[in-house]
This record gives structure tokens, C-alpha cells and sequence, in this order.
């Protein structure tokens, strides 16, 4: 779903480094979307934001691929909840993209925990490059709920 928030404040982003699988700085070309997957405080699933980018590779203008940018934040209703309650929120996760066995080649990943701002808790903050290939992007998910992908 698109994000009413605007979990994607700041500065416009210009590139994205990456460290594994191999070092790679990646330069945005344009910003495809953002979604917001939010769930019921009562819901054991994740709730998280994410944005996309399409991004050539720098010094090779020839690599071109999405670039995915997704962070824990709160579950419906909890924003304003004490920082206790959100901060019991806060975990690791697996993007569903990279869970599962058929995808276009992974070119870049980076795992990090987010800072702890007022509103939401520590929690995941996950980047992931993949290649660009040809073709028509459906963008379902087996949920049948669009990915955004």
C-alpha cells in the first residue's frame, strides 16, 4: 500500500554503498515508489516501510538495478504508544523478496539496526540491489497483497 507517511524523510538519497556480496556504490537514477506494510499491534508479522530505486552502478553506466530500502516502524495505532511498548516491536527480518528461492541476481546487501528516534524503535533497516532484467514486472506477492516490487 502507498505510505500516507512520509517514512522517508531527509535529504534526496544520491547513491547507496553496498559491501556484500562485493563493495559497490550505486548512483540514483530516479525513485520508482514507497509502500508502507503495517500491521495490528496483535498481529505477530512485521510491519515496515520501503522505497525503491532504479540506480545505475557507478563507474560502469552500462548496470542498471532496483535498489531497496526497507526499515521497521511501528504497527498501526502504536506510534504514540510509551517507547517501552514500540521498542518491543523491534527484531530481525528477512525482506520477502530474499526469502524466497527465484530472483533476479542479488548485486548488493547491507544489514544495519536503525538509530532509536523518538517516534519508533530500534529495529531492522535493510538495503538489497538486484539486477534489472527484461521483461514485465507483475509485482504480486503469494499473498496476493502487491509487493511493489
Amino acid at each position: 500500500m502507498a505510505s500516507p507517511y512520509p517514512w522517508f524523510r531527509g535529504p534526496e538519497l544520491h547513491s547507496i554503498v553496498f559491501d556484500a556480496p562485493a563493495p559497490s556504490t550505486w548512483i540514483v537514477l530516479e525513485r520508482v515508489n514507497e509502500h508502507e506494510h503495517r500491521e495490528d499491534p496483535d498481529h505477530s508479522a512485521i510491519s515496515y516501510a520501503s522505497v525503491k530505486y532504479r540506480c545505475k552502478k557507478h563507474g560502469d553506466a552500462s548496470k542498471i538495478a532496483f535498489v531497496r530500502i526497507c526499515k521497521q516502524i511501528p504497527h498501526l495505532n502504536t506510534e504514540f504508544d510509551d517507547y517501552a511498548t514500540r521498542a518491543k516491536q523491534a527484531r530481525a527480518w528477512t525482506p520477502p523478496e530474499l526469502a524466497v528461492e527465484c530472483h533476479p541476481r542479488l548485486l548488493g546487501y547491507r544489514e544495519e539496526s536503525k538509530r532509536a528516534p523518538l517516534l519508533y524503535p530500534p529495529g531492522f533497516l535493510v538495503s538489497f540491489a538486484w539486477e534489472q532484467v527484461p521483461g514485465v514486472q507483475l509485482g504480486a506477492n503469494l499473498s496476493g497483497r502487491s509487493s511493489g516490487i
